[in-house]
Order: structure tokens, then C-alpha cells, then sequence
């Protein structure tokens, strides 16, 4: 992918860490939609709303500048039963340039945490 201005830094000129985030966050919605799901549907689905617990700090390794072509890669993790982790990463002339985590929680219609369901993972990382 190449990056556009809307994710740039307009006093620095180089990749925000907003910007970061908002290109992270895309990519999971497009994993999500890769497997026909959605939030919704995984609530239908699952009977679980997923929402963010944390999002641990983006760190840059690289400075990524608009025009850049970077590929994103996307690996997901349990750390516990009701957490789903996805950790991030932009690579820029095959090195990583940027990463970040974000952990998702699984709770239910009253708010209590649940346990992700194997077949939600399977899915995602299939």
C-alpha cells in the first residue's frame, strides 16, 4: 500500500501516530470482511460483542513519508481466553518499520467478559 496524505504529519511530513492506528484499524476490518464477518455479525454469530481493551503503544522503528509503499502484516493471538490480540506491523524495504498491539475484549450482552469462541479465531487466522 502506498501512503497518502490523510495519515501524514503535517508539521513533520511523515506517517502520525493516528494515522497508524486509523491504517491498523482498516486492516482488521478488511481481515474481518476477507472472512464475510463483521462486528455485527459476529455478535449475531457468536452472541459476543468484541470492543478494544488496550492499545499498547505504537512504536516506529522507520519513518514512513507520504509516497511510501509499506506492507502490512496482521498476526492474531490469545493471550487469555477472553482477549484477542492483534499485533501489527508496517514493513518498508522488507524491515519493520512501525508496530503496534491492539487487544480486543469479548463480552456479552450484559458487559461480562466471554470467552472467544475457537471458531472466531480459526477463522481469522485461516
Amino acid at each position: 500500500m502506498e501512503i497518502d496524505k490523510r495519515f501524514i504529519n503535517s508539521y513533520a511530513q511523515h506517517l502520525h501516530n493516528l494515522g497508524a492506528l486509523k491504517l491498523f484499524e482498516e486492516e482488521r476490518e478488511h481481515l474481518f470482511a476477507d472472512h464475510d464477518l463483521s462486528f455485527e455479525q459476529v455478535d449475531h454469530d457468536y452472541g459476543i460483542m468484541l470492543m478494544i481493551y488496550e492499545i499498547h503503544a505504537v512504536r516506529f522503528q522507520q519513518q514512513i513519508r507520504q509516497g511510501d509503499v509499506v506492507t502490512l502484516h496482521t498476526k492474531i493471538y490469545l493471550p487469555r481466553r477472553a482477549i484477542m490480540s492483534f499485533h501489527q506491523a508496517f514493513l518498508k524495504n522488507q524491515q519493520v518499520a512501525v508496530i503496534g498491539q491492539i487487544d480486543y475484549s469479548a463480552v456479552n450482552s450484559r458487559g461480562r467478559p466471554e470467552v472467544i469462541p475457537a471458531g472466531l479465531v480459526q477463522t481469522l487466522m485461516s
